[in-house]
């Protein structure tokens, strides 16, 4: 890793960071209860220090980012969930859970901005770039089929997360993280509409990304 590069402080000490912690500590308090939860918490933070201190080394800044911030950690928590006895589908149901509440500040910059009838031409002009700097081609094999005053349409034909997390032998965790995208942008603005019917991560042969602009003035 490049000396200069600048990464989270909680990272850089092999900690969870602050705010992923706290959502973990909350999902976990509502679903397993407060004693039980203190004591997985606590293996949690250290098996993600494990996998953080054993993990690939990309030269791809986005790829670390994304292995070091989202899929070590929601590894860990769904490894630790597993060795503790819960069933399969039942550590799923509570990953879930956590992962509405991570992703719950971002929904709600995304309401916010989904009130202007702008939001859907802001979609449309920063998704292609997005895209390209955290969705490299290192990890993530994208298909645009449209960018247009109507619809951005794209399929992804590989992904970084599901490749991770089978190394890992943990493929099914990939659907969570597939979830992720649709409690973000599903009904957040009257001016768009997101459309998806397949993940690689559930199985399917592509992920498919729809927004589709609606609400227009004379609708």
């Amino acid at each position: 890793m490049k000396t200069h590069e600048k990464i989270a402080p909680d990272l850089g000490r092999g900690l969870l960071q602050k705010q992923t912690a706290e959502c973990f500590r909350q999902g976990l308090y509502e679903e397993l209860g407060k004693v039980r939860a203190t004591d997985i918490l606590a293996k949690i933070q250290a098996r993600y220090s494990e996998l953080l201190r054993k993990r690939a080394l990309y030269p791809q800044r986005a790829l670390r980012m994304h292995l070091m911030k989202n899929i070590l950690p929601g590894l860990a928590l769904y490894q630790i969930l597993r060795e503790e006895g819960i069933s399969q589908d039942a550590a799923l149901e509570v990953v879930d859970r956590i992962f509405e509440i991570r992703v719950e500040a971002k929904r709600k910059r995304m309401l916010w901005a989904g009130r202007f009838e702008l939001f859907y031409h802001l979609m449309r002009w920063s998704t292609r770039a997005m895209m390209r700097i955290n969705y490299p081609s290192a990890g993530w094999q994208v298909e645009w089929l449209e960018v247009s005053p109507e619809r951005v349409a794209f399929n992804i034909h590989r992904c970084f997360y599901l490749e991770a997390l089978s190394s890992y032998g943990a493929a099914e965790l990939t659907s969570s993280f597939c979830r992720g995208d649709e409690l973000v942008y599903r009904d957040v603005s009257r001016h768009l509409r997101f459309e998806r019917t397949q993940t690689l991560g559930r199985g399917d042969q592509v992920c498919d990304f729809r927004f589709v602009r609606t609400g227009l003035k004379d609708s």
